[in-house]
Parts: C-alpha cells; structure tokens; sequence
C-alpha cells in the first residue's frame, strides 16, 4: 500500500479516536460532591456575642434553592437557561433588638450538583465553564462584606428589603458583587429570605464553548437565592 495512503489513514484513525474520547469525556456523568455541605460551611458561633436578642439560623437545604438564569438562542430560538441547586449552607446571625448589628456568615455553594434541563449541559458547564470537576473549584463561595439598609426595627410577619455586599468567588476569580434581599423573621421563628444579583460571566474569567446550534449566549446572568433558615 502506498506509504502517503497509510499515513493518511493513520491520521484519520487518531482523529476519529480522539473524537470518540473526547466525546466520552464531554458526556460522562458529572462528579458526585465530594463532601456534604453542610460540613464544608462557616458556622457563627454566639459564644463571644452573648445576648438574648442575638439568634443564629442556619440554612435549610430541603427548604433552600439557589439559581442561575441566562438568555441563550438555542436552535433560532429564543431560550432561557435555569440552573439549581439546594447545596447551599451558610449563617445568618440575626440581632432583633438592633438589626443594624446583623450579620450573614460565608455562603457556600456546591457547583457540581447545579441542574438544568439537560445532562449534557450540565456535564459542559461542570467541565469547561465553571470547572467544578475539578476538586480545587467543586465549590462557589459568597463572603459579606457590608450589609446596607436594615431597619432599626424588626417584626415578625413583615417583610424588610436591604442590600448584601460581599465578594464572590467562582473558579480563580473574585468580584464584588450586590445582592438585593427581602427577608422576613417568620411566626414560626424561621428566617426566609430572597436574594437576587445581575453580574457578567466574562467579569470571573469564564468562556463558553461555542456550539453549532447554541448562539449569542448573554454576557449577563441572573443569580437568585431563595432560603429557608432555622433557629439553631
């Protein structure tokens, strides 16, 4: 056989083989959480801020969500992207009597275990986007910084609106970043609360791969975190 015809066929094997590999690589199932996250969380501890009017609560995660939202075309049409997750764990150190003194501990969110409605977008967003496959970035973390605009008084059944500044760190990066929350101290004694952001992808250094049938992915994302927090 001709020595370019086999070369030329050689080549195409190790093409073809490399597609099949990456193929499978693309496609496996993405990595389980490789600890739970509620060990993995910064606790408050009230044993340095005695006071009766001081109570920490703890997020639920059976009664928590956090979201992303992007706008995307996926095949000419018009397509929103919602990706949750309720691995999410974090304090929040409420002071009734002077809700100026509150404070909200680090939020912590397992990547790996963010959804949306496909398997194979997940699998692309875990391994080539925000990297949670890999151990070092498996988690999305949320510091406060400076807490603005809570009333001097809270009721129990009302609901209060005041901003969260804080830094948030997704793979390498870390931005500043302004959530707008509405929180609420139930009857039940339970914390609930809904927090929303708006921040740009490319600001923490993340790409998206392009495919053929996915066009102008919005540089905007929608972050929202919707809680439940119990007294500890």
């Amino acid at each position: 056989m001709n020595q370019k015809i086999i070369l030329l066929i050689s080549l195409v094997l190790i093409i073809a083989l490399g597609a099949i590999g990456f193929f499978f690589y693309a496609n496996r199932p993405v990595k389980s959480p490789s600890r739970n996250i509620e060990t993995v969380s910064e606790k408050i501890d009230l044993k340095n801020q005695e006071s009766p009017a001081k109570s920490v609560y703890r997020i639920s995660q059976n009664q928590s969500r956090v979201e992303f939202n992007i706008n995307e075309v996926l095949n000419g049409q018009p397509n929103t992207v919602v990706g949750t997750t309720n691995q999410v764990a974090g304090d929040i150190l409420l002071d009734i009597e002077s809700p100026p003194n509150s404070q909200i501990g680090a939020v912590r969110v397992n990547a790996r275990t963010l959804k949306t409605d496909s398997s194979q977008r997940d699998g692309a967003i875990s391994r080539f986007i925000i990297k949670s496959d890999n151990d070092n970035y498996e988690f999305i973390d949320f510091t406060t910084t400076q807490i603005s605009g809570l009333p001097e008084k809270i009721i129990p059944g009302e609901k209060f609106n005041f901003q969260i500044i804080g830094d948030l760190k997704v793979v390498k990066t870390t931005r500043q970043v302004v959530f707008d929350a509405v929180f609420e101290l139930t009857p039940e004694n339970n914390l609930k609360g809904l927090a929303q952001s708006v921040v740009k992808y490319t600001d923490f250094g993340l790409t998206i791969p392009n495919v053929p049938f996915v066009a102008n992915v919005e540089d905007r994302v929608i972050l929202k975190i919707d809680f439940l927090a119990e007294k500890t």
